[in-house]
């Protein structure tokens, strides 16, 4: 599952990359990018303010749980 998710994520952001970010810089004017910044703006991040260190040891206990052990 672990080789998956980074396998997804590693494909969404070459796509991402390659096509998506150098078709906007092509075709988006002056003023999409201002509206883009607007919007984007008036998103507050959903984890300001919020404490979640613990969970994020918890998060890293369970991936590293995931690696198999090599012999060595």
């Amino acid at each position: 599952m672990v080789d998956a998710y980074a396998e997804f994520h590693t494909d969404h952001r070459c796509m991402e990359e390659t096509l998506i970010l150098p078709a906007a810089r092509r075709l988006l004017t002056k003023e999409d990018w201002v509206e883009i910044d607007v919007a984007f703006g008036a998103n507050r991040d959903p984890f300001d303010g919020v404490k979640c260190e613990e969970d994020l040891g918890k998060l890293f206990s369970m991936i590293v749980k995931t690696i198999p052990e090599t012999e060595g």
